[in-house]
């Protein structure tokens, strides 16, 4: 590469957590006017790589969007030391994988290993293997709002009709069996998390409560009779008869609002969000809220990582933040990201980048994001109407469901 003597220059010190690409351990003096693709080219030269590779670069935390002095002049840092930069390999944008149809809109997605759940406003539960419709399974009255996976067996899912239905699958049959039919909610039942230990679930709703449930399922258990379940076939239709009943273990109340959403990343712990513009966290040891989070907008969705300990939340101000509940007052935002155009509906942490979240929204994108950068690193505009719904549980694969009627996945560079 050809510098002019006259260009500012500073020393740099080139790291990668990738030792395949045997950068020499010493400074380089290199312009400071070198953008994000010259530096690509320049370290491509360093490494004596054939294939060109494009990377991203991270000084102090921070992925680097502009010039190397730009940056370090926005961010007080001088130039007279050795600046230290980390070259991390760009991750491909996500590429379109399948189309899958529905009747109606698409309101929720999970993924689990190969399968695929998805739910529906025609009241339907669907099974997916990539593009392959395993089963419909039809029991819920009204809309169904969420669909959340216990194990490879065992799944729930929750409707506007106030029910939350557990569900047995079997692979050989290919059909689905209610076990236990849970009531006690008042109005519709916005949210489903799962505890880490698998044995029981919350469930979040529009009465302002959330409920502690049992899902411990017996095999030889007297209350699972195959004769009063709705086993539902890909072409059949469901019986009449009832699944057994089940009550709630603990009723839980302090939101103002409709709650929106819920997620159980500790066994002891809860976080809730709703329309009252409140994050708050559960102490179930206590059944009481330990701490709460003000926002000044109504949350459709959080998601919690366990790497840093941040929240993240989607808003219908059309903003994604995050927020460390460790820390107080309005330091609690570390970080908020103004992208969207429309109501922000989902956001999730990826399962495998610990700095990458998702976010889905009624603009009719998806976004992919890094924490160490206020800009998206990818944008998805697959959907012609609002994207209602989005799941990342399988590190290569992201999935949308819109009020165009689809569900779509992608595939996911690791």
């Amino acid at each position: 590469m050809d510098v002019q003597d006259n260009v500012p220059h500073v020393q740099a010190k080139f790291t990668s957590c990738n030792k395949s690409l045997a950068i020499p351990d010493h400074a380089f003096s290199i312009p400071q006017s070198l953008d994000q693709d010259e530096l690509s080219k320049l370290v491509n030269e360093i490494i004596g790589n054939d294939e060109k590779k494009e990377f991203d670069f991270v000084i102090n935390e921070e992925l680097l969007r502009t010039t190397i002095g730009q940056h370090l002049t926005d961010r007080l840092i001088g130039n007279e030391a050795v600046v230290e930069i980390e070259c991390i390999e760009k991750n491909a944008p996500p590429e379109p994988l399948h189309v899958l149809q529905h009747s109606d809109w698409v309101s929720c997605v999970q993924c689990h290993q190969k399968y695929l759940l998805s739910g529906c406003y025609d009241n339907k539960v669907y099974m997916w293997y990539d593009n392959e419709q395993l089963a419909v399974m039809e029991g819920h009255s009204r809309p169904v709002t969420d669909v959340k996976w216990i194990n490879s067996v065992f799944f729930l899912s929750a409707s506007q009709d106030q029910g939350i239905f557990l569900w047995k699958w079997s692979e050989g049959d290919q059909c689905a069996d209610v076990i236990y039919h849970y009531k006690g909610h008042a109005q519709s039942v916005e949210k489903l998390a799962v505890s880490p230990s698998k044995n029981k679930f919350c469930s979040v709703s529009w009465d302002k409560f959330l409920k502690i449930w049992s899902c411990s399922v017996d095999d030889d258990a007297d209350d699972i009779d195959p004769e009063v379940s709705i086993k539902i076939r890909r072409t059949a239709k469901g019986k009449e008869s009832k699944p057994t009943t089940r009550t709630p273990l603990v009723t839980l109340a302090g939101h103002t609002q409709p709650v929106r959403t819920v997620v159980w990343p500790h066994e002891g712990e809860l976080f809730t969000a709703g329309y009252d513009h409140s994050i708050r966290i559960w102490d179930l040891e206590s059944n009481t809220t330990t701490d709460t989070l003000q926002g000044n907008k109504v949350f459709l969705d959080i998601s919690y990582s366990e790497h840093n300990h941040l929240i993240a939340s989607a808003s219908t101000d059309g903003h994604v933040r995050l927020w460390d509940p460790r820390q107080q007052g309005g330091a609690m935002v570390q970080s908020t990201f103004q992208s969207h155009k429309g109501w922000v509906s989902s956001v999730q942490w990826s399962p495998s980048h610990t700095h990458q979240l998702a976010s889905s929204s009624y603009d009719h994108t998806l976004r992919i994001w890094d924490t160490r950068s206020s800009r998206f690193l990818h944008s998805i505009a697959a959907h012609s109407d609002k994207v209602l719904c989005m799941d990342w549980s399988r590190h290569d694969v992201l999935a949308s469901g819109s009020a165009d009627n689809t569900l779509r996945t992608y595939t996911v560079s690791v």
